[in-house]
């Protein structure tokens, strides 16, 4: 799975791009078997913290989710490398709220590709 860095090519669709990026965690979280933590997890497993105690995350969540989360955790701060995004995943703390950050980007995008079409 190729980083997100944030640059598009010539030739590229940013639309296009995100979404590929998008496409491309979910398909690499389903393989992992690590999808339903990132969407469907409830409460947020905040492995992304500074000071993160792991034995109180497992004691308010679960060991398997906890390690599922750090997984996620991991891919997320290693492929999403264009510094604004990367930002705002670290400042989640979180896989789940961090994905959410970086969706939030991806809605923003594609409706920036549909105004520009005519």
């Amino acid at each position: 799975m190729k980083p997100w860095d944030g640059k598009i090519r010539a030739g590229d669709n940013e639309q296009t791009r995100v979404q590929g990026f998008s496409s491309m965690t979910i398909a690499v979280c389903g393989q992992n078997r690590t999808l339903s933590v990132l969407v469907e997890q409830e409460k947020a497993v905040k492995v992304g913290l500074e000071h993160a105690d792991r034995a109180a995350l497992v004691a308010e969540h679960s060991e398997e989710v906890v390690r599922k989360s750090y997984e996620i955790w991991g891919m997320l701060i290693q492929k999403i490398t264009y510094v604004p995004i990367m930002r705002m995943v670290l400042s989640a703390g979180s896989p789940q709220e961090g994905w959410a950050c970086f969706r939030k980007v991806l809605r923003n995008a594609c409706r920036v590709g549909k105004s520009k079409t005519p």
